[in-house]
């Protein structure tokens, strides 16, 4: 979420019944909610995505905040709903430009996976190229964390296809 745009809800509106807040998207967004994981899942958020990301903060006490995903397009308006929860602290929403999910083996993000992508993970296993951790992440095909001959492999047989 680095560069993303926060709203953050007062910390008294977790007892507030009623939509928190709205913005209209000035562009294609992609927002996500900080919940605190200590609450049930509010209705609004039903057709969020939950994602596998948390944050925590350093407070007393610690409270980890589950990050649920939703993409919009320019023009439509973002409402924030309300929590209801007394046992629970405020949520914070971040704001980024509309993150497009990666094409498959597409190392170097241009939209499509092809021979160009092989050399460059074939450059990395031989320690003559670089590999960016967001390349990384895309290039780890079977996605056990290690890039290694098995992730080539596999990207071979997906430009076979």
């Amino acid at each position: 979420l680095d560069g993303a745009e926060w709203i953050q809800t007062a910390c008294d509106s977790k007892k507030f019944a009623g939509d928190e807040a709205a913005f209209k998207a000035g562009a294609d967004i992609s927002a996500f909610v900080a919940l605190d994981t200590r609450v049930t899942v509010p209705a609004w958020l039903g057709d969020w995505t939950k994602t596998t990301d948390t944050l925590t903060d350093d407070g007393e006490p610690q409270v980890t905040y589950q990050l649920y995903k939703k993409d919009f397009a320019a023009g439509q308006t973002v409402t924030l709903g309300e929590v209801n929860q007394a046992s629970c602290v405020n949520y914070a929403v971040a704001v980024t430009a509309q993150q497009k999910t990666p094409v498959i083996g597409d190392i170097n993000a241009d939209g499509i996976c092809n021979k160009t992508d092989l050399v460059m993970m074939r450059d990395y296993l031989l320690t003559t190229g670089i590999l960016t951790p967001e390349q990384g992440a895309i290039a780890d095909m079977n996605a056990d964390g290690k890039l290694n001959a098995v992730d080539l492999t596999l990207l071979k047989q997906l430009l076979m296809k």
